[in-house]
């Protein structure tokens, strides 16, 4: 299960860095449960599960969250990320120009994997103005819905972080 991660941002403080500003406590929380409350997923009792992404960075928006529910193998053969390998082409884009669209081709038809969302409109969730509409601001929620009653049992979500100079965070294949 997971509870929250961080982000270094622009700082390049690591793991507990935080956004444009470096100050600790940056980065992106949120929970999971499934439709009876309960934590985590899969199996037939549950059919959907409620992800939150809280941004808890400091002036630094995310860009459109590319969300994929799939198997283990899947993220372990094909990983969005390889710590200290170039990134690929689909991260690429997301760092660099804010859009999750070689992303989802990248994972849409691959076996293994169960749904494969983007999100890019933070208007339904009461979020408004400018640029805003498009990126999910620091201290704001979002709230989407996965199904869980497949094969896919593993969660992962990539966001871009515009304003930065190809900046991304990734939680990959979170049980």
């Amino acid at each position: 299960s997971y509870g929250g991660w961080g982000s270094s941002g622009k700082s390049g403080k690591g793991w507990n860095g935080g956004g444009k500003s470096g100050k600790a406590g940056g980065g992106w929380g949120g929970s999971w449960s499934g439709k009876s409350g309960k934590e985590g997923w899969g199996g037939s009792c549950h059919s959907e599960a409620f992800v939150t992404i809280t941004n808890l960075s400091y002036e630094q928006s995310f860009s459109e969250i590319f969300a994929m529910t799939a198997t283990h193998e899947v993220t372990r053969w094909h990983p969005i990320y390889v710590f200290g390998l170039r990134a690929n082409d689909a991260l690429a884009e997301l760092a660099q120009d804010a859009k999750a669209e070689e992303m989802m081709r990248r994972y849409h038809s691959r076996p293994g994997v169960e749904e494969v969302n983007i999100f890019g409109d933070f208007k339904s969730q009461g979020i408004r103005g400018g640029n805003d509409d498009t990126f999910l601001r620091g201290g704001r929620r979002f709230t989407f819905k996965v199904r869980t009653s497949g094969h896919g049992d593993r969660l992962t979500i990539a966001a871009g972080l515009p304003f930065t100079n190809d900046g991304a965070v990734v939680l990959e294949g979170a049980r």
